[in-house]
């Protein structure tokens, strides 16, 4: 065991030294991100859940060590949804019977994901995969129910999330493709799928899990 261990190090060390000395792309690089997927909440001991809309937009920062290795930051502005089919009793309404509605729940983070980037190919072409953690800080959140029934539109309702935790931590991992343009700047196209590592807090004493699938596209200068 030990001695594949070493084999696996030795490798992966091979690899590293053999990219850097093929390099002639080190340094610094920045550019933007607009990404857009679909993402799921799924809240514990409550059924009729369905996907909702995700997007990441904002900044990435990479610094290339060689043209195949590089670590990334990136500043986002994340938004997560979630819709849920319900029914439930409105007591003021004269029915008094079960309405069926439609929850919506929305989040919003700012999101710095920190990964490792390896990439394969040549200047013209490559396929990349990244891996890594992800800093996730809670901005905003709310549920808005809409009743099925238009007239019971008065008791639509939308109630702010309180129970959420301010740092969630996470893990992300993709592949994207990457082409470098005539001015020596790299377009790329990516996918990441990302989720949480533990609970992020609780809706209604529920404990609340949260994963998207994002695709993005970008330009590094």
């Amino acid at each position: 065991m030990k001695m594949s261990r070493l084999k696996i190090m030795l490798l992966s060390t091979a690899i590293v030294f053999t990219a850097s000395v093929l390099s002639q792309e080190k340094g610094f690089h920045i550019g933007p991100r607009v990404g857009i997927g679909a993402s799921d909440i799924n809240i514990t001991d409550v059924s009729g859940e369905r996907l909702g809309l995700s997007t990441a937009t904002g900044i990435t920062t990479m610094y290339k060590f060689t043209r195949f290795f590089g670590i990334s930051a990136d500043f986002l502005m994340d938004y997560r949804s979630m819709y849920r089919n319900g029914t439930g009793f409105i007591a003021n309404w004269n029915d008094f019977g079960p309405a069926d509605y439609v929850d919506r729940t929305n989040m919003l983070y700012a999101s710095i994901p920190l990964t490792a980037n390896v990439s394969l190919g040549n200047e013209k072409f490559r396929v990349g995969f990244m891996a890594g953690p992800s800093i996730n800080l809670f901005m905003y959140g709310d549920r808005n129910r809409v009743y099925n029934d238009r007239d019971l539109r008065e008791y639509n309702n939308r109630t702010r999330l309180d129970g959420i935790h301010t740092f969630n931590p996470g893990f992300l991992y993709g592949f994207g493709f990457y082409s470098q343009t005539k001015d020596n700047n790299t377009f790329y196209v990516d996918f990441r799928h990302s989720f949480g590592v533990e609970s992020i807090g609780r809706i209604n004493n529920n404990r609340v899990y949260t994963q998207q699938a994002v695709m993005s596209i970008g330009l590094l200068f």
